[in-house]
């Protein structure tokens, strides 16, 4: 049974805390979207300009990049499931988290050279000086 499951797993909060979305610090499943407006470090010198986006649990291939206008425009959306649940009762409830961030990119900076790279939970966006 998925009590007995629960109970092998010798969580000390009890054999429900796997379910409850409000024992975790993960990003998808934290009601706190302050994780989600501190995620974009921006960085230049005289040669490159970056954008490091931090967005821990976030696969690589829900985030979205693309330059308009001088701009770049950072988005992703994020689909997650969470449990919770009493003795008797376990509910499912399926969410989708949405996040944006634009950033106007320095005219110095040739935005037609933009390269993306994924290292872990980052995404690390360079623009070389024109």
């Amino acid at each position: 049974s998925i009590t007995e499951m629960l109970e092998e797993s010798g969580d000390p909060r009890g054999p429900l805390s796997t379910l409850s979305p409000f024992t975790t610090t993960d990003l998808l499943n934290s009601a706190d979207t302050s994780l989600l407006s501190n995620a974009v470090d921006i960085k230049h010198d005289g040669n490159e300009w970056k954008a490091i986006v931090k967005l821990p649990g976030v696969p690589k291939e829900a985030i979205n990049t693309r330059v308009e206008d001088n701009n770049l425009h950072i988005s992703a959306d994020i689909e997650y499931s969470t449990l919770a649940g009493g003795p008797n009762i376990i509910v499912e409830s399926n969410q989708t988290k949405r996040f944006s961030h634009s950033v106007v990119i320095p005219p110095q900076y040739n935005a037609d050279k933009l390269e993306t790279r994924f290292e872990n939970d980052t995404t690390i966006i360079t623009i070389p000086k024109t």
